[in-house]
């Protein structure tokens, strides 16, 4: 991906708070974070003003929202993130987040074997992952024979790899990660997969989920 294919991308694309990650990150005060794809760096700068973590950092591609986020946070590394972790200290984060961007890879499991290198022992990984299996999307394919791209979401145009919650495990399951927890997010309230999920018992809970939340830890060698 170049910087280009996200050039009709709005800025709330860029500067979006996740705060449904504060349940997976580690207790106490984290010494560093790095965020891949951190956009203008609010999230980053949350967990900063917030106590959460000392000093973060982050990695972004697209030129038009880096000023913004090296207001934001300690250190932003600009450019794709492929080459750029090759050059980071190895054992050094507490944190690494992948927030919606390990789909936008061309090999996003290649990425995670850089990422391992970058953490310490103990330190985790976070990782929301789009879920491809939703009823909307298996209904348009199987029913009605689509698969249309979108400016955002699920099929968002920018999107290389497609997971299911079994696929999205797996990405993060290595010899040197463990998968440590998962859920889907949440639902929104009175929305009709809120309601659909609630009246079949949540046995069909993947199939409303938009995307899943993983965290995995570094093994200690």
């Amino acid at each position: 991906m170049t910087t280009q294919d996200y050039s009709f991308k709005s800025i709330q694309y860029f500067n979006q708070t996740r705060l449904d990650i504060l349940p997976l990150m580690p207790l106490g005060k984290c010494e560093r974070v790095l965020e891949i794809g951190c956009g203008n760096g609010a999230t980053l700068a949350y967990l900063k003003e917030n106590g959460i973590a000392k000093v973060v950092e982050g990695i972004e591609l697209v030129p038009s929202v880096i000023l913004d986020a090296s207001e934001n946070i300690d250190k932003i590394h600009v450019g794709e993130v492929e080459r750029l972790l090759g050059s980071l200290m190895e054992a050094s984060y507490d944190v690494v987040l992948c927030l919606d961007v390990l789909e936008h890879l061309i090999d996003p499991w290649a990425v995670i074997s850089q990422i391992e290198r970058v953490l310490k022992p103990g330190g985790v990984i976070i990782a929301s992952i789009p879920n491809v299996r939703t009823f909307r999307v298996i209904w348009n394919l199987g029913v009605r024979g689509q698969f249309d791209y979108a400016d955002q979401g699920i099929m968002d145009r920018t999107h290389l790899r497609f997971f299911t919650r079994k696929t999205a495990l797996e990405l993060l399951s290595t010899e040197v990660l463990h998968v440590e927890k998962s859920r889907p997010t949440p639902l929104a309230r009175w929305s009709k997969s809120s309601i659909a999920n609630y009246f079949t018992l949540g046995l069909f809970r993947d199939f409303f989920s938009v995307q899943f939340l993983v965290r995995a830890i570094k093994r200690d060698s």
